[in-house]
């Protein structure tokens, strides 16, 4: 296994202004993160959040948080944390303040514009996505509903193992649960999971060849090509 890297970091060709491949370099990892927090935090358990101390209880469960922003019903608008219209202690804010200066690095407007209208693809559930999928620590969000619509924090000393490399098996279930749930680049989404992963891969022709760990084989994923992208085709398990 290769050390895990994050590709939006590295010297990786794409484009960090376009939001398809943002979200596509997060999206896998933190799909992985986030069916863990649902399976074994969250499970339909009621929650407090508490921003003075900075802690939510969900079911008998204590995480330390950070406020990431929320989701306005009525305005039916997203407004980032750090424009911290409540007054919060800025101890709360470092991961939103780390993802904003992402955006103004690389010019990815959607982490410096304090608003943004709510669609079907710019949902809290993606901003809070990005955010944690961008820092270099361990992260996870959680969403907290209220009648006025949703705040999201993110979690953190969150159990290692939601954050351990995956196999061949969890790794084909979360790619095909991600490209059917979300418009993504294809190309960009495996590269991102499998960096994320730690996995070692290489390119032969339009195929990327994954090594897993030892004992758990290899995977062949086939692309082809779509104008200018590349979609998969295929993946299968190699001995």
């Amino acid at each position: 296994m290769a050390e895990r890297v994050n590709i939006l970091k590295i010297d990786y060709e794409m484009n960090r202004t376009d939001w398809t491949e943002v979200v596509s370099a997060v999206f896998g990892g933190m799909l992985r993160v986030q069916e863990a927090i649902e399976m074994y935090v969250a499970k339909g358990q009621a929650w407090n959040v508490d921003f003075h101390t900075k802690k939510i209880n969900i079911g008998k469960s204590t995480y330390p948080i950070q406020y990431i922003g929320s989701e306005a019903i009525e305005s039916n608008d997203w407004l980032w944390g750090w424009e911290n219209i409540n007054g919060f202690d800025e101890s709360l804010l470092e991961l939103v303040g780390e993802a904003r200066e992402f955006g103004e690095k690389v010019g990815f407007a959607a982490l410096t514009n304090p608003n943004l209208p709510l669609t079907e693809k710019v949902t809290g559930y993606i901003l809070s996505m990005i955010s944690c999928g961008i820092s270099e620590k361990n992260y996870g969000y959680y969403p907290c509903k209220h009648p006025g619509g949703i705040a999201f924090v993110a979690l953190y000393d969150l159990p290692e193992k939601f954050f351990a490399p995956v196999d061949t098996k969890l790794f084909i279930k979360t790619i095909m649960s991600a490209i059917s749930n979300y418009e993504l680049d294809h190309k960009i989404l495996v590269e991102g999971f499998l960096a994320w992963n730690g996995t070692d891969y290489h390119w032969e022709n339009n195929n990327i060849y994954a090594k897993f760990a030892e004992n758990d084989g290899q995977l062949l994923i086939r692309f082809e090509d779509i104008g200018d992208k590349k979609r998969i085709q295929s993946i299968d398990g190699l001995k």
